[in-house]
């Protein structure tokens, strides 16, 4: 096949493609207008010895359901009671060792194992934030808490 052969083979082709192309969009657009619009579906008005029919009214889309069927003027989220008393914290102080350089507490977890725990470590969720001869200061949930040595006191 020639240089000139080849070029108007590709010339066709292209053609082609392009002639494919458009009519695809041209089925599409007549494809819409085919589709009914808004007023072609709206009801015939009622004449004199006719009673008019309610209107349909069309369900909202699946996704706005729960938003249609919400009661708007309810709180987003449910209110914490203030009345609660904060968590106090499920550790014991058993013991603490105050010296220069070795401060720990001894601190019974729930399941009663004893820890060693020096100032800034957490044992169960409360962090030991002072260590005192005969008691303990721990960050549980927020709240600063004292703990006295079981045998000596209630912590509080």
């Amino acid at each position: 096949m020639t240089l000139r052969g080849k070029r108007r083979l590709l010339w066709f082709l292209n053609a082609a493609i392009a002639a494919t192309c458009l009519g695809s969009v041209a089925a599409l657009v007549l494809v819409r207008l085919d589709e009914p619009d808004a007023a072609s579906l709206a009801p015939a008005p009622a004449t004199a010895g006719q009673a008019a029919a309610p209107a349909a009214r069309k369900a909202p889309p699946v996704p706005y359901e729960m938003i249609a069927s919400r009661n708007l003027l309810q709180p987003l989220y449910d209110s914490v009671a203030p009345n609660q008393p904060p968590p106090k914290p499920t550790v014991k102080l058993v013991g603490t060792v105050v010296e220069p350089g070795f401060t720990y507490a001894l601190l019974k977890t729930k399941d009663g194992q004893v820890k060693w725990a020096p100032v800034g470590e957490i044992v169960e969720g409360a962090e030991v934030t002072e260590v005192k001869g005969d008691s303990v200061t721990v960050r549980f949930a927020g709240e600063m808490h004292t703990l006295k040595v079981e045998g000596q006191g209630p912590g509080s």
